[in-house]
């Protein structure tokens, strides 16, 4: 006696959710946020609202949370950040405005890169401040171990030059992340 449609469907539907669900735990108990693979050492969470729950190792999240009280001092929620070295999550944890309206500009092209630059000189719209990150945090051992410089190479140097084309100094830094602030 064969299975009915309807009875086969459900049966394939359930292996797949069944399947997405074993992958998901998996993935979230063994590499969290590419994270240390050994979750003994993550013990550490960053003192942010919108990171309750999350655990990393302790100098990750030392790292993060001095980037974060530097930016407190530097911006305000709402303000216009240039954030890259593939640093997306700036924007989240200082409610700030991406400047070239890409939350990852990195990921960009460079030829649109330039583009959007263009279109920030016509608003005349400039960063309160540049983020920068200094390592791979790409790399899960970031925090951990040196890791080589953030990847795109190409978009790093784009936006490496606008920021120094428009007299952004560094005004704080540790091994893993940049600021910078414009000339007054």
């Amino acid at each position: 006696m064969r299975a009915s449609p309807d009875a086969a469907r459900r049966t394939l539907c359930w292996m797949v959710l069944a399947t997405l669900a074993a992958a998901g735990v998996a993935v979230r108990t063994r590499y969290p946020y590419r994270d240390a693979p050994d979750r003994r050492v993550l013990v550490a969470s960053v003192d942010h609202p919108g990171l309750a729950g999350i655990r990393t190792g302790a100098s990750r999240a030392r790292s993060v949370e001095d980037l974060l009280v530097a930016l407190e001092r530097e911006c305000a929620p709402g303000d216009l950040v240039l954030a890259y070295g593939s640093i997306p999550m700036t924007h989240y944890l200082t409610r700030t405005r991406p400047l070239l309206d890409h939350a990852w500009p990195d990921l960009l092209p460079v030829a649109e890169l330039e583009r959007r630059f263009v279109r920030v000189a016509e608003r005349k719209a400039m960063p309160a401040v540049v983020v920068r990150a200094r390592v791979s945090v790409e790399d899960p051992r970031w925090g951990y171990a040196d890791t080589g410089p953030p990847p795109y190479p190409a978009q790093v140097a784009a936006m490496d030059g606008w920021r120094d084309d428009h007299g952004y100094t560094e005004c704080w830094s540790n091994r893993e992340f940049a600021v910078y602030v414009r000339r007054r």
